[in-house]
C-alpha cells in the first residue's frame, strides 16, 4: 500500500510522455476511426455511486503511425515493483505499463485491507474495539498522506506535459485529494465513521477504474491487444468479459469488418442506485450481489440470444455487444432486458433486493474510436439517470433521447445469491 502514493508522480510523468506523444503522433494500426464531428462531453454513469474520475480524453483523429515511445527503460523501475510484477507474472514492456500496474495492484490490496476494516467495524460490539481498528488505519492512512504530498511536490516541480494529459494526471489528483479528505474525516468525530470508511472506498472503486482505463490505452496505443495474457480479458469477480476484454471485441470487429459495412450496436446498463447496498450489507456482500447479477445477465444471453458475452464495463455497469444489429433492435433487445431486470429479486442471505438498470444504446460507427463510442454511452446513460432511472435512451447521432418502450411479456424470478465469500477476488 505504501507504494502507491510513492510512485503516483513517476506514474503521472511516464502517462504524460506516452499519452501526450500519442496524441501529437499519429498511432499505427487503429482500432477505429473517429468521424469528423466534435465529441460531446462525457457523462459519466456511475458518478452517483462513486467518486468522479475523469476519463481518458477523447482522440480527435487517428492515423497509421508508429506507436508512441516510451519516455523510461524498465531498468529504470525500483526493484520493489519489479519484485512485485514478477510475483504476478506480469511482464511489462514500458515504463508507462509497469506502473500501472503496481498501482492497479497495490490499490486492489488497499481495498482489500478497508473491506476487512470495514467488516470489522460492523461486528465491533465495543467501542475499545472500534478505536483500536481506526487507530491502526490512521496510522496506515497518515503514512499514506505523507507519501501523497511528497509525491505532488515532486509532480508541481517537473510537470512539463500537454493539455490532454494534464486531464488524466489532474483526475488522479482529485482521487486521491478526496482520498485525503476521507482519512481527515475518519480521525475527526466517531459519528458516521462506516458511512466515512465507505465513502473513502469509493474513491478507491474511482482510482481503480481509472488505472484500468489507462491500461486499455496503453495497450491500444502500443497495438498490443492481440497479445495480452487472456486474464486481463476477463473480470475476476463476475468471470464476464472485462472492459480490456471489450477493447479486444472492437478490436477484433473492426479487423474481420474491414470495409465496415457490418451493423453493430452496444447498450450500456448502469444499475440505479446501487451505492447504498454497500452501506446496507457490506462492500463484501454488493461484491456478491454485482457477480450474481452478473451471471443473471449471461443467463439472459443464452435465453434472448443476438448478443456477446456481455462485459463488466465498470463499477456497476454492464455492457452488451450487439453485432449485425441497429440500434432500433438493440432498443428492443436492451428494453427485454431492462423489465426483465425489473421483475427479479435477489435473494441475498434471506433479505430480497430488487434492482433495476438505465440503458444507454448507440450504434458503433466506422470512423469511431473506442473513446467516442464510450462517450455517447455514458452520456446516454446519465440521461437516463437524469429521468429517473430505470429508462432507456438511445443516442443516433444527435444526443440521448428517451425511448417510448414497448411492454414485453416478463416473468419474475428470484435468483438466490451464493452465500460463500469471496474473500480474495478483487472488484
Amino acid at each position: 500500500m505504501v507504494l502507491v502514493i510513492f510512485f503516483i508522480a513517476s506514474l503521472n510523468i511516464a502517462l504524460g510522455c506516452a499519452l501526450a506523444f500519442y496524441l501529437d503522433r499519429r498511432l499505427r494500426a487503429p482500432l477505429l476511426v473517429i468521424e469528423n464531428r466534435p465529441p460531446k462531453a462525457r457523462a459519466s454513469a456511475a458518478a452517483a455511486a462513486h467518486a468522479a474520475a475523469t476519463p481518458p480524453p477523447v482522440v480527435e483523429e487517428v492515423e497509421e503511425e508508429q506507436p508512441p515511445e516510451d519516455c523510461f527503460t524498465l531498468e529504470q523501475l525500483p526493484a520493489e515493483w519489479l519484485r512485485l510484477l514478477e510475483k504476478q507474472a506480469i511482464e511489462p514492456q514500458s515504463f508507462l505499463e509497469a506502473s500501472a500496474q503496481v498501482l492497479k495492484l497495490e490499490v486492489s490490496d488497499y481495498r482489500e485491507s478497508l473491506i476487512g476494516a470495514e467488516e470489522r467495524l460492523r461486528h465491533c460490539r465495543e467501542d475499545s474495539e472500534a478505536a483500536q481498528l481506526f487507530d491502526e488505519l490512521s496510522v496506515a492512512n497518515t503514512h499514506w498522506m505523507q507519501r501523497q504530498r511528497e509525491a505532488e511536490e515532486q509532480l508541481a516541480s517537473q510537470r512539463k506535459m500537454s493539455g490532454p494529459y494534464n486531464k488524466m494526471a489532474e483526475s488522479i489528483s482529485t482521487i486521491l485529494a478526496g482520498q485525503e479528505q476521507c482519512i481527515l474525516a475518519l480521525s475527526e468525530t466517531d459519528v458516521d465513521r462506516l458511512d466515512r470508511l465507505h465513502a473513502l472506498l469509493d474513491s478507491v472503486h474511482s482510482l481503480r477504474d481509472a488505472m484500468n482505463q489507462t491500461l486499455d490505452v496503453v495497450m491500444r496505443c502500443e497495438d498490443r491487444l492481440e497479445s495480452l495474457d487472456k486474464r486481463y480479458l476477463f473480470d475476476r469477480l463476475t468471470t464476464l468479459k472485462s472492459r480490456t476484454g471489450l477493447e479486444m471485441l472492437l478490436h477484433k470487429w473492426r479487423k474481420t469488418d474491414g470495409s465496415g459495412m457490418r451493423l453493430l450496436s452496444v447498450v450500456l446498463c448502469d444499475i440505479d442506485k446501487f451505492g447504498p447496498n454497500n452501506q446496507r450489507f457490506g462492500v463484501r456482500d454488493a461484491d456478491r450481489l454485482l457477480a450474481a447479477f452478473g451471471a443473471m445477465l449471461d443467463e439472459l444471453r443464452r435465453t434472448l440470444r443476438g448478443f456477446e458475452r456481455p462485459v463488466r464495463y465498470s463499477g456497476q455497469s454492464f455492457l452488451l455487444f450487439l453485432p449485425d444489429t441497429g440500434p432500433r433492435n438493440a432498443m428492443s433487445a436492451a428494453e427485454r432486458i431492462r423489465q426483465s431486470i425489473e421483475a427479479m429479486t435477489f435473494d441475498l442471505g434471506r433479505v430480497d433486493v430488487e434492482l433495476s438498470v438505465s440503458c444507454g444504446i448507440t450504434e458503433v460507427l466506422k470512423r469511431d474510436t473506442p473513446d467516442s463510442v464510450f462517450a455517447r454511452l455514458d452520456a446516454a446513460v446519465a440521461a437516463a439517470k437524469t429521468l429517473g432511472g430505470n429508462r432507456t435512451t438511445i443516442d443516433e447521432g444527435s444526443g440521448p433521447t428517451a425511448v417510448d418502450p414497448p411492454q414485453f411479456r416478463v416473468h419474475g424470478k428470484v435468483i438466490e445469491v451464493p452465500v460463500e465469500s469471496t474473500q480474495g477476488i478483487s472488484a
